[in-house]
């Protein structure tokens, strides 16, 4: 049976996941040319990107033999990364044979708007998925959150009140899904963070999907 590939745009990915999980895969040709040349260049010393696969493969726990994840960082070490590298990446996958991109951030930027629909457009006549997280700052009706408002995209939007098994559907609404976006705790590199908010209702919306 063909594997379903999830290819997730973020922070990178914990190395030491990586290695523990033969189904999260290091593919060079999707990566920023800064992060291509090694797989430890993948590390995520942020977290972001490592709890959004593990929030994922949490709920694929019974089903992880039929699905592999690409992760690609776009985030320097300090968390900074722009829309200009978000649509290379998003180019470089149209080249690939991914089924569905995760991507858990939008911006209120306008000025490369077309270039954003241009490049998910032809993701969509590919028949690829582009599940994108509404930014907190963009109301649900305006165009503000690129690339989650998008008609090639499914964008997320949180509910702290849902739990992790149900979701919200809004067919005429630009943010389509709403999924739980509670916060809980895990520790990276001896350090305490949270995960939740969208990034958590959009990594369940790219599980269940």
């Amino acid at each position: 049976m063909r594997k379903i590939k999830i290819a997730v745009i973020d922070t990178g990915c914990s190395i030491e996941l990586m290695e523990n999980m033969r189904n999260i895969l290091f593919d060079k040709d999707l990566q920023l040319s800064a992060y291509k040349s090694s797989l430890n260049l993948l590390e995520d010393y942020i977290g972001h990107g490592t709890m959004c696969i593990k929030n994922i493969m949490n709920i694929l726990k019974n089903y992880e033999n039929l699905v592999d994840i690409y992760p690609i960082k776009i985030f320097d070490n300090t968390g900074v990364t722009s829309s200009k590298r978000l649509i290379e990446v998003l180019y470089k996958l149209t080249k690939k044979d991914i089924d569905i991109i995760n991507i858990s951030l939008s911006t209120t930027e306008q000025s490369m708007k077309d270039e954003f629909i241009e490049v998910c457009s032809l993701l969509e006549r590919q028949g690829k998925l582009i599940i994108v997280s509404k930014t907190l700052k963009g109301d649900d009706n305006s165009l503000l959150s690129i690339p989650a408002t998008l008609e090639s995209t499914i964008g997320v939007d949180g509910c702290k009140s849902l739990s992790d098994d149900e979701f919200i559907v809004r067919k005429d609404n630009k943010i389509e899904l709403v999924f739980n976006s509670k916060k809980y705790i895990y520790i990276l590199k001896n350090s305490i963070n949270d995960f939740g908010l969208n990034s958590r209702a959009t990594s369940l919306a790219t599980a269940y999907i």
